[in-house]
């Protein structure tokens, strides 16, 4: 693993966050990624790229070096590679357990996070000490910064709440990304942290991350996250609910499915 560190850090001006960006063929769209992070208004501690095993004829790693070797910010930025290609999950897992934040943050490499990102979340992990997850939905506004919903495994039931690279988790969760799963992995992530008691679960009201691609790759591939989908409600309706519930809530999932896929 290298790393670039500028000289006498002062970490305790930066917020106790670690980033964590899964790179797999991603030269185009990871400077932009990475320099969200930078220019945030409250800087994290350090910035995690973890690549997946690249098949871009190294594109991808000259990118990342540049990024690594040009930064002039104080904030510390660690490059590490797999040895093999093992999927989003994996590789957002290796970076999680490598943090030394007290809390992390995901950011895919063709997403982009607004300025305030991480000052806006901040203000609610500080008044919610307790607080175990906290995002928005891809589909939110800049509204509120200050309205929010409790989610509930009743959430779970209608949709997947969190726009992945709007979240930021506890580090010291038991829970990681289920491995060798390339669809929904986020979901039941969420799910296992929301079904376990005691949870606390946040969702703003105020969007903090985008898309850079309108159409994002894994995601346009329907009945696979339709898969990945029921296997979350199941999980969900096991842990917190029953077969019945699990009956109706997969029924009008594969009603949005059919939706999707005739009418978008």
């Amino acid at each position: 693993m290298k790393k670039y560190t500028k000289a006498n850090i002062d970490l305790t001006s930066y917020l106790p966050i670690s980033v964590v960006i899964p790179c797999f063929n991603c030269a185009s769209t990871i400077e932009f990624a990475v320099k969200s992070v930078l220019t945030q208004t409250q800087l994290p501690k350090e910035i995690f790229l973890i690549d997946d095993f690249s098949t871009d004829q190294n594109l991808t790693k000259i990118k990342i070096e540049k990024l690594v070797s040009e930064n002039n910010t104080s904030i510390e930025i660690n490059a590490h590679y797999l040895s093999h290609n093992s999927g989003p999950a994996t590789t957002r897992n290796k970076g999680w357990d490598l943090a030394t934040g007290k809390y992390v943050a995901f950011l895919d490499s063709d997403d982009y996070w607004h300025p305030d990102k991480l000052a806006t979340q901040w203000v609610y992990i500080s008044k919610y000490n307790k607080l175990d997850i906290l995002g928005c939905n891809i589909k939110s506004k800049k509204l509120n910064t200050s309205s929010f919903i409790v989610i509930t495994p009743f959430v779970l039931l209608k949709k997947n709440p969190y726009f992945t690279s709007s979240v930021i988790v506890r580090k010291d969760l038991q829970f990681r990304f289920p491995e060798n799963s390339y669809y929904s992995e986020d979901f039941f992530l969420w799910s296992m942290i929301i079904n376990h008691k005691g949870t606390l679960a946040l969702l703003m009201n105020y969007k903090v991350a985008s898309n850079q691609n309108k159409k994002k790759g894994l995601s346009s591939n329907n009945f696979k996250m339709l898969k990945g989908e029921l296997k979350v409600l199941l999980y969900t309706c096991r842990e917190s609910f029953n077969y019945p519930i699990f009956f109706i809530a997969s029924s009008w999932s594969v009603l949005k499915f059919f939706k999707r896929l005739f009418f978008n």
